[in-house]
């Protein structure tokens, strides 16, 4: 997993991973999330470019959105196909602040 922007624009911060959200990947993602969003009140995880997202993953995703809700909201944006099938299918579309 890949950061490949991430700005940080008064209370809103703008991160945008590439690649897969997986075994290898989700914990060092997790920690690099839960860095940036000290202090924030909006979130906006733009997920073009992942193509790929595990149970574990999705738990990261998850664990962001708790602490999310608690100081600000999450936003999720250009989620590709394979990995809205996914927030479909385990009901997290419907939680989700998906546009």
């Amino acid at each position: 997993m890949e950061i490949i922007q991430k700005k940080l624009d008064g209370n809103k911060v703008y991160i945008k991973p590439v690649g897969r959200l997986d075994l290898d990947t989700s914990a060092e993602f997790g920690i690099v999330v839960d860095e940036a969003i000290d202090d924030v009140r909006e979130l906006l995880l733009d997920l073009a470019e992942v193509d790929y997202i595990s149970s574990i993953g999705l738990r990261v995703i998850l664990e962001i959105q708790k602490r999310m809700s608690k100081q600000g909201f999450m936003t999720i944006s250009n989620v590709a196909p394979e990995v809205m099938e996914v927030f479909n299918m385990t009901g997290l579309s419907r939680i989700l602040t998906i546009v």
